[in-house]
């Protein structure tokens, strides 16, 4: 019986994919942080896309973007510390919340992870390109804010760097002969 009850509380809890936390438990850390009440507590939410999911799923397969966001989530989970919370939002979506860091020590962490997505994609034989774009909310206790309201402003902040990404993947790329003019 109890290993049945661990059983459900793993699959109620935990994303199958990637194995961190589904969105339902981590949307539910989030709301107790939140408010006045004795656990509220200032964090940096961090809000993650993959970039260019749908492409690998469309020239791969998605077995091969499934890889794709396992491989995405695992290098995130190599920098994060107990303190820190990993969990699967969406699709190719995944939200940090860094407790007990300030902004520069979140942005620093994710610098971190790009580098380390980098050197993934430089020593790895997978088909695709690893990468990913990231926008974060502080949030304070006592701020007068809805999680949702957090979550579009983070997103919104993703997006300024999604949009940069896309500009200059979509870019014309020069024949080598013409870099040099």
């Amino acid at each position: 019986m109890k290993k049945n009850e661990q059983e459900l509380f793993k699959y109620a809890s935990f994303d199958m994919l990637t194995g961190v936390l589904n969105r339902r438990s981590g949307m539910e850390i989030l709301s107790r942080h939140m408010g006045t009440g004795a656990e509220s507590q200032e964090f940096i939410l961090c809000y993650i896309d993959i970039n260019d999911l749908k492409r690998t799923n469309d020239l791969y397969g998605h077995s091969t973007g499934d890889n794709l966001i396992k491989t995405c989530c695992e290098t995130i989970n190599r920098h994060l510390t107990s303190l820190d919370v990993l969990f699967r939002f969406g699709g190719d979506e995944f939200i940090i919340v860094f407790f007990e860091k300030n902004r520069d020590a979140g942005e620093e962490l994710v610098c971190s992870i790009k580098r380390d997505l980098e050197a993934v994609n430089k020593t790895s034989q997978k088909p695709f390109s690893i990468s990913a774009s990231y926008g974060f909310y502080h949030y304070k206790p006592g701020t007068v804010v809805t999680l949702e309201e957090i979550l579009e402003m983070a997103d919104q902040e993703m997006y300024k760097e999604k949009s940069a990404h896309k500009s200059m993947s979509e870019a014309p790329k020069l024949a080598p002969e013409e870099s040099f003019i």
